[in-house]
């Protein structure tokens, strides 16, 4: 077991298989060490041309896991060693795998810090809901929000696509059927007039 409470500067170090606690700062040319490192912190400050920090996975483990104080991690942050990245998984089945249960699972946030624009994909939406998964889009205000999602079972309608906007005070605009018919949802006028004054036409 080897402990290093101050600065450590040299060549190559070669721990073999023991664990090294450190509480000070570590300056090599090349380390290998074949047990754990354990720290209150780690930080890398590089200035080079060069990797910053390489991780190389000769054998058929993960290249990457980052978990909490679990170990195993049941949701862990893990990059395998094909370069597919699992979030809340340890097996990444495509280059980017999230993955979680309940409401959003899956769920992954595409934003504008700046204006407040996004794009959000849920996995999943709670149960008896009419959308069992959904792409969302915003634009910072949800009357402005619209989302094409697939429909659940609760809408009797399961296996339909749906168009949505209008944010949370709006409808289904348009639908296409599992059968691959198309259902356009219009508003209800009192007459020709009034329905072509609202826009009910169609021109060249």
């Amino acid at each position: 077991f080897a402990t290093l409470n101050s600065v450590l500067q040299s060549g190559p170090v070669d721990l073999g298989s023991q664990p090294l606690t450190t509480t000070g700062a570590v300056s090599t040319g090349a380390a290998t060490i074949g047990g754990s490192i354990t720290a209150t912190s780690a930080v890398f400050s590089v200035s080079s041309s060069s990797d910053a920090v390489r991780i190389t996975q000769t054998g058929s483990g993960n290249s990457l896991v980052v978990e909490d104080s679990t170990n195993p991690d049941s949701s862990p942050f893990v990059v395998d060693s094909n370069g597919s990245v699992g979030i809340g998984t340890t097996s990444p089945t495509t280059k980017l795998h999230v993955e979680s249960t309940g409401f959003g699972a899956g769920r992954a946030l595409f934003k504008s810090s700046d204006a407040g624009n996004y794009i959000t994909i849920y996995g999943s939406n709670p149960v008896g809901t009419n959308d069992t998964a959904f792409i969302d889009f915003q634009d910072g205000d949800v009357a402005n929000s619209a989302f094409i999602g697939l429909s659940g079972q609760a809408t009797g309608q399961s296996g339909d696509l749906r168009f949505y906007t209008g944010g949370n005070a709006g409808n289904t605009r348009m639908l296409i059927t599992k059968q691959g018919r198309i259902r356009v949802i219009l508003p209800t006028y009192a007459n020709n007039a009034a329905a072509l004054a609202g826009g009910l036409a169609i021109n060249d």
